[in-house]
């Protein structure tokens, strides 16, 4: 019983650093995309024939706008990683249920076979009197 508990708290923790990883990339994946697209913005505005007050106009424009989807994209990554967390928080709660389940079973098997050893122990001594 007690390699099994290991083994299952091995895939679990496996399982945790996997969920980790993805979340990292997760993250990593939007912060690079946020970049990426604010960078190549300000470069095609820099490039483009338009006074400094169009400009300016445009940059901000741009930037609120890029602010409003990086926002966006937080709100999504943390819709993702709540419901994983309350994922596995019901599976770790459905987990402890069935060991409180089985370990009230074999309670109740324990304190029968207890009853019935007193019962032998009775029938013994009234056989050996």
């Amino acid at each position: 019983m007690l390699l099994k508990n290991m083994i299952c708290e091995i895939k679990k923790e496996k399982l945790r650093k996997q969920k980790e990883q993805r979340t990292k990339k997760i993250i990593g994946i939007t912060a690079s995309l946020a970049v990426t697209a604010i960078s190549g913005v300000i470069g095609g505005l820099m490039m483009a024939p338009k006074s400094g007050k169009e400009l300016r106009e445009d940059i901000a424009k741009t930037a609120t706008d890029a602010n409003e989807n990086l926002k966006k994209d937080i709100e999504v990554t943390k819709e993702k990683l709540s419901s994983g967390v309350n994922e596995t928080r019901n599976k770790i709660n459905s987990y402890l249920a069935a060991k409180k389940e089985k370990n009230d079973v074999l309670s109740e098997e324990n304190e029968e076979l207890k009853d019935k050893a007193i019962e032998t122990e009775v029938v013994e001594e009234k056989i050996v009197e």
